[in-house]
């Protein structure tokens, strides 16, 4: 893929050139490309994979059409975070194409007393909105269940400070749950 800056010859000018190219622009740049090749009819599985992506794909530009049209202070924020000739749009598109990643969940100074801190890592493309714990005991009753807050150290770990006596630690289940701003959800479990 070759790229110009301001070109006056190809400025302006998108399509096919034949069979052999495409042209486009993207911000002050002009950009020329092989052509996209067509994709190979898959298996009925690699079909239903394909039907789920585009849902997803669909989903985000969705998104990204609702924020630009009715939320200009967060259109505002992602185009803050754009890089290079990436747009606001591109951007809100992506928060919600991504889900937000957890990972990390460290319960080792959770002894089953009230006031103790069990941590997680929650990081997203964009920002993540919130993180939620909830504690189960090992018949599944709900024990407890609460926002965590954001590191102020770090800005990627997430605290939970317990808030409720727990006799029976063994097989206690620790749920996390986080949310980014598109509302994409991703859950960790872990059985203690």
């Amino acid at each position: 893929m070759a790229t110009t800056n301001r070109n006056f010859l190809t400025f302006s000018y998108a399509g096919k050139v034949g069979k052999q190219y495409s042209l486009r622009n993207r911000g002050d740049k002009s950009i020329i490309a092989s052509l996209p090749k067509k994709a190979k009819k898959g298996t009925p599985e690699e079909e239903l994979t394909q039907l789920g992506v585009k849902e997803k794909f669909q989903r985000a530009v969705l998104y990204a059409k609702t924020v630009k049209a009715n939320n200009p202070a967060l259109m505002a924020e992602y185009a803050a975070v754009r890089k290079g000739t990436q747009s606001a749009h591109n951007v809100a598109f992506l928060d919600a194409y991504k889900a937000p990643k957890l990972s990390d969940l460290r319960t080792d100074e959770y002894e089953g007393v009230v006031g103790r801190e069990i941590i997680v890592q929650a990081m997203d493309n964009f920002r993540v909105k919130s993180v939620r714990f909830t504690l189960f005991s090992p018949d599944g009753t709900k024990l407890e269940e609460g926002d965590a807050k954001q590191s102020l150290v770090n800005g990627y770990d997430w605290i939970y400070t317990t808030q409720q006596a727990n006799p029976s630690l063994a097989g206690t289940k620790v749920r996390v749950t986080a949310k980014d701003m598109p509302e994409n959800i991703t859950v960790l479990e872990k059985v203690l």
